[in-house]
């Protein structure tokens, strides 16, 4: 972390994850925050993300202070039911910034990207002006909905005239994403995911994490889940609070869930 400004951020990497995240905040992402001179060499690998809800994003980066970041890499994700904007990149001063200046995002690849779910997902980038702009992001093997993504349009992407450099690369190959719910992969719905004993887990566990916040009362966790490097997050300022039982009848009703 750069806290008021100290230092950069170099040589970051998540991989082997499964996330979940809920109303607020985004799937993975850099900032709004970034008080530093430079934010490089980040990399989400081999990670699986089996519900992204509200109106922010999958993939994002919202570069609101000063940092330049360059040399971001995404590779082997598996997205299911990604609700708001899938990839969200933005050069822009927010509530968040303390910085003036602003800078770039440059030199970002997604390779091998499978996305899956009820809802072609819309994606947004906007630089800064044309000095502080987007420059440099490659699309290989992104894939949504079974079809390999070839332009912009099949992206359904909106960006302003800040954004510069996107390539578009096909190949043959499918993201599994993390090694956890790989043996779910043959089950595409959220609900046959959590049959994975650590995923189910590790939901269990989380339930329990929000009634000791001060939330409804939730499940006791049935010891801590081992993953090889990673786990699921959720946003604390979700709705969900109780049992990951629960949860799956509350999210039958809301349409979360597919039988």
């Amino acid at each position: 972390m750069t806290g008021d400004g100290i230092g950069d951020v170099k040589n970051i990497t998540v991989q082997n994850s499964v996330l979940w995240n809920g109303v607020w905040g985004n799937g993975l992402e850099i900032g709004f925050e970034t008080r530093a001179e430079s934010i490089s060499d980040i990399v989400f690998r081999d990670n699986d993300l089996i519900h992204v809800e509200g109106r922010e994003g999958t993939f994002t980066i919202h570069n609101g202070d000063r940092a330049n970041v360059s040399n971001v890499l995404y590779e082997n994700i598996r997205v299911e039911d990604s609700v708001g904007y899938l990839v969200d990149f933005k050069i822009l001063e927010s509530r968040y910034s303390k910085d003036t200046e602003r800078r770039r995002i440059e030199n970002v690849r997604f390779n091998n990207i499978e996305v899956v779910g009820d809802v072609f997902p819309t994606s947004i980038m906007r630089g800064f002006d044309n000095t502080h702009g987007i420059d440099g992001v490659t699309f290989s093997n992104f894939r949504i909905h079974e079809t390999t993504i070839s332009s912009e349009e099949q992206l359904n992407l909106e960006k302003n005239e800040s954004v510069k450099s996107l390539r578009f690369i096909k190949a043959q190959y499918r993201a599994r994403g993390s090694k956890v719910y790989g043996r779910a992969m043959d089950q595409s719905t959220i609900e046959k995911t959590l049959q994975v004993p650590e995923v189910r887990e590790s939901v269990v566990s989380l339930s329990n994490t929000t009634e000791r916040a001060g939330f409804e009362p939730a499940v006791p966790a049935r010891g801590t889940p081992v993953f090889e490097t990673g786990s699921i997050s959720h946003s604390d300022t979700s709705p969900w609070l109780g049992s990951s039982e629960q949860y799956i009848a509350s999210a039958r009703r809301t349409r979360h869930f597919t039988k």
